[in-house]
């Protein structure tokens, strides 16, 4: 169970990070 959880959280910070890069790629949306 802790590996899949593992993975899960890798995935979603994967996904995270996709979904930065897209903002920063797009320049429209600022974070923080």
């Amino acid at each position: 169970m802790d590996r899949e959880r593992k993975r899960w959280r890798q995935r979603g910070m994967e996904r995270e990070r996709d979904e930065e890069r897209e903002v920063e790629r797009d320049g429209s949306v600022h974070r923080g």
